[in-house]
């Protein structure tokens, strides 16, 4: 929106890249959470929450409020796995919406990267491994990373944007 030249606010604000909120800081918060609503979320269970979803902001907030609602009054790890699994049947709708609207080859690429993220995507035994070809892939890659569905981590590491989406993909 601020970056395309199309777009009617085109430059009209800084570009300031925001940092995930470390697991330091995420994990006391849910325990607080859980024990403003009378509930106990042990520190434990507090890190599965976080780690599961990669700390992506948005999906520990619902993670957590899915575990804190089927929750009586300990939220261990097998609830939080319950709420994990209702998370991803909640997701789904838009997954498929997305998985839709893809070429055969975004698919499959999306789907090798969700199973096996990796710094050589281009790499004879990564593509002999899952079926690609050179050309698709590297076509695959630019679509998918404009439409932000992979990312190329500070590590190099070609990876799903959404971890949801990533744990839709490896079980369907």
């Amino acid at each position: 929106m601020f970056t395309n030249k199309s777009r009617p606010f085109y430059k009209s604000s800084f570009l300031y890249p925001l940092k995930e909120i470390s697991e330091e800081e995420f994990v006391p918060y849910i325990i607080n959470k859980f024990e403003k609503g009378k509930k106990l979320c042990p520190k434990d269970t507090a890190k599965y929450i976080y780690n599961t979803v990669q700390g992506y902001p948005y999906y520990v907030q619902k993670l957590s409020l899915l575990a804190w609602n089927v929750t009586e009054k300990v939220c261990d790890i097998k609830t939080a796995r319950k709420a994990y699994e209702i998370l991803i049947k909640m997701e789904t709708v838009d997954f498929e919406g997305i998985w839709s609207n893809l070429a055969l080859g975004q698919k499959a690429v999306l789907k090798a990267i969700a199973f096996e993220p990796t710094s050589s995507p281009f790499a004879k035994e990564y593509l002999r491994k899952y079926g690609l070809s050179l050309g698709g892939t590297q076509k695959a890659i630019k679509a998918l990373l404009s439409m932000d569905l992979i990312e190329k981590t500070d590590s190099k590491i070609y990876r799903l944007t959404d971890p949801v989406m990533s744990a839709w993909l490896t079980s369907v």
